[in-house]
């Protein structure tokens, strides 16, 4: 609400619509390159380093290239015993290594 009336009181002090007001000044933040929050995504919350992960993607590369049957699930096992991870990470980990699940 606050954001709302200063967006709306810096318009009517130079003169412009609200809207036009924004846009300007998001143009300007873009152009300028001033910091913005940095957008999600990314290896910011990685748990392997691209090199562990070609380490432990290894043994399944000659899988993935013939387009064979691999069990995400016993990948998943053999990833915890080194480090607690999700199944969603485990599918995020081969989606970027080449293998997509067929739907």
């Amino acid at each position: 609400m606050l954001f709302l009336y200063m967006r709306i009181t810096a318009a009517d002090s130079i003169g412009w619509s609200a809207s036009w007001t924004t846009k300007t000044r998001n143009r300007f933040i873009k152009e300028k390159g001033l910091p913005q929050k940095g957008k999600k995504g990314g290896r910011r919350n990685q748990l392997l380093s691209k090199e562990e992960e070609e380490l432990f993607m290894a043994p399944y590369m000659d899988e993935i290239k013939a387009g064979s049957y691999i069990s995400i699930r016993e990948a998943h096992r053999r990833f915890e015993r080194e480090q607690i991870a999700s199944l969603s990470t485990i599918y995020g980990l081969f989606r970027r290594h080449g293998w997509c699940p067929k739907r």
